[in-house]
Order: structure tokens, then C-alpha cells, then sequence
């Protein structure tokens, strides 16, 4: 099974993109974030005809994931079980194969002095609470995917000094970040590929794909069930040289069935 996370960037605009990575790579279950439609505005015909069925949790112009699977899943739920952070639509789950994958689109911060990070620590936190409190990690293969604007280590971003104390890379981000890691979940991508520089995100200004000024801020975070069943986890740069591509570039896992 193969489970790739991508933010899109508004799956209208990219939704020949969507349907081309599709057609040239064997996806079986795509998470997309940052939708930016309601859910009656998903342009879910185009992916049924492609033999997917559609989850999504939506909200205009803004924000919205889903899930896009070709295998039936056994369980859909929708936000935090409690509601909390309910007026962004940030988060879905689906259970596929016994793995219980959570696709999140974390709040960006905006800055470090903004209320806007105020609302990205404590979605952390809620994320943090449903992980340790609902999610089973002890006994459930349980994958968190998805963008969490947060470039972990020095070795996910281009230059470590520029960026330091900058939104998305900022210490007390990284603490966030940690207290995920310290539930037990690992950074998957980092399992299976140790190379420095590999990036998932690079703004559109300043030619800053072209010289690699980017940032690897997309993410799975699996735990040790899920682990024993994963053989890689890449990412896939292509998209992002296309025509009018999103900001970000899918990354992929692959289960041994």
C-alpha cells in the first residue's frame, strides 16, 4: 500500500496536478491538504472515475483536508473528537488496512509575535492530547501525515542561521514537535533516508525552488506498529516543477503488502 500526504494549495487550482501525480505514480490512498473549497465544491468526480472514494472536510477558501483512498476504510472521523479548533477544518481520519492514519494540515503562525501562533501552540497541544489520549499508540499502526509547518532540524531547512527564530522553524516549534516524537512516534522519512537538504516546501518568491531554498515542513509520524509494516518513505519533487505548481511537493510511504 502506498499512502502519499500533499499539500496542494487549493485543489481546484491544482486539480489537473492532483489527477496527473496520480496517473504517473501507484497511489492507493492520497491525503490533501489546504483544499480550499467547501465540501460540495470538491471536485470528487474526477477522482471516483479514477476508482477513489472521496473524504473530505472542507471550508471555504480556506484551509480543508481530505483522504482519497482506493481501499474501503473501516472508520471516517471528522475534526477532534471534542470539537475543539472546530472553525478551521484541520484534520481527518481514516482507518485502512488496520492503520489508523490521521491527515493534518497544522495551523502556519503566521509570525512568532502573532496571535495566530498563540492558535498554533495550542492546536499542538490538542493534537498532542487526542495522541496520547485517544490515538491507541500502544497498540494501533498509527500514521500522522500531512503539513505541520514546522521544519524539525537544522538539516530541514537551507541555511539553519537565516532561519532560526522564523516562523516554521522556530525553537519553541520544535518543542512542539519533540513532545510529539516523545509519545513514541518517529520521524519517518528520516528511517530510511539520512540525506541532509531533502526538501518538501519552498516559497514562490525569489527563485527560491531553483536554488533549493526550501524547507521539509511535510511529514509522517508513525509509530512502532506501523513501522514494523513500512519499507520507505520518500518525497517526490516533480510536482513542484510543473506549471503553476502548489508550494509544497508530495512525500510518500510505502507498506510490505
Amino acid at each position: 500500500m502506498q499512502i502519499a500526504s500533499w499539500n496542494v494549495n487549493s485543489i481546484r487550482s491544482r486539480l489537473d496536478h492532483a489527477i496527473k501525480f496520480l496517473e504517473e505514480n501507484d497511489i492507493d490512498v492520497l491525503c490533501l491538504q489546504e483544499l480550499k473549497c467547501q465540501d460540495h465544491e470538491f471536485p470528487a468526480e474526477q477522482f471516483e472515475a479514477m476508482g477513489y472514494k472521496c473524504y473530505t472536510y472542507g471550508q471555504k477558501a480556506y484551509n480543508g483536508v481530505a483522504i482519497l483512498t482506493k481501499i474501503e476504510p473501516t472508520d471516517i472521523e471528522y475534526g477532534f473528537s471534542d470539537k475543539a479548533f472546530e472553525e478551521q477544518k484541520r484534520i481527518i481520519k481514516a482507518t485502512i488496512k488496520g492503520f489508523d492514519i490521521y491527515n493534518i494540515y497544522a495551523p502556519n503562525g503566521n509570525n512568532p509575535k502573532d496571535e495566530k501562533f498563540i492558535y498554533k501552540e495550542g492546536w499542538f497541544k490538542r493534537l498532542k492530547r487526542m495522541l496520547k489520549n485517544e490515538a491507541g499508540l500502544d497498540k494501533n499502526k498509527v500514521v500522522i501525515c500531512g503539513d505541520y509547518n514546522i521544519a524539525p532540524t537544522d538539516a530541514d531547512v537551507k541555511d539553519p542561521k537565516k532561519s532560526f527564530g522564523k516562523i516554521c522553524f522556530h525553537p519553541t516549534e520544535h518543542e512542539w514537535f519533540n513532545q510529539l516524537i516523545d509519545l513514541g512516534l518517529s520521524d519517518c522519512f528520516r528511517i530510511f533516508d539520512k540525506t541532509e537538504k531533502v526538501f518538501t516546501w519552498w516559497d514562490y518568491r525569489a527563485g527560491s525552488f531553483q536554488t533549493n531554498k526550501g524547507m521539509r515542513i511535510d511529514h509522517f509520524l508513525t509509530n512502532d506498529l506501523a513501522n514494523a509494516e513500512i519499507d520507505n518513505c520518500y518525497v517526490i519533487k516533480e510536482p513542484r516543477t510543473w506549471e503553476k505548481p502548489s508550494d509544497h511537493t508530495p512525500i510518500v510511504i510505502s507498506t510490505k503488502d
